[in-house]
């Protein structure tokens, strides 16, 4: 099992991912809870309330890049380089899951990416 801080950050990111085009999809959200419950070693019921919060948290932040940022910024700081990479996959699958980037998604890529391969 994978230590909680760790899984939480991981999810608030995946959470980020799926409210930055303007709401979180029912099948994001399931993905986010399969993925979370697979990949962290944590039940859907763990993964399902994590998401849940961080989403409630998170919908007031997601028309504000800068907000968007400096919350992906922290939720990636404390994170090990292996957990970075685990949490940019995530959220890309999440991003991804509708078939097209929506606006808003497509920068959030290239910033993540920047924060979890290139430092800041």
């Amino acid at each position: 099992m994978i230590d909680p801080a760790v899984a939480e950050n991981i999810i608030q990111l995946a959470a980020l991912a799926s409210v930055v085009d303007g709401q979180a999809s029912d099948q994001e959200k399931n993905l986010i809870v399969e993925m979370a419950s697979y990949e962290l070693r944590i039940s859907p019921d763990q993964a399902r309330e994590m998401l849940d919060r961080s989403i409630e948290q998170l919908q007031g932040i997601a028309s504000f890049p800068g907000a968007i940022l400096g919350f992906a910024r922290m939720a990636l700081q404390p994170l090990r380089y292996h957990d970075k990479h685990l949490a940019f996959y995530i959220c890309l699958d999440v991003m991804y899951r509708d078939g097209q980037i929506a606006l808003g998604e497509d920068s959030l890529i290239g910033e993540l990416e920047k924060l979890a391969f290139g430092g800041w």
